[in-house]
């Protein structure tokens, strides 16, 4: 269980940057 929460908050916090990423790429184009 353990073990699938630590890989899942990995993938999540991967997700969050690139989400971040995107979000600050879109404000500097605007």
């Amino acid at each position: 269980m353990r073990s699938d929460g630590s890989l899942g908050g990995y993938a999540g916090g991967l997700a969050v940057k690139e989400y971040l990423l995107g979000v600050e790429g879109k404000a500097l184009r605007l």
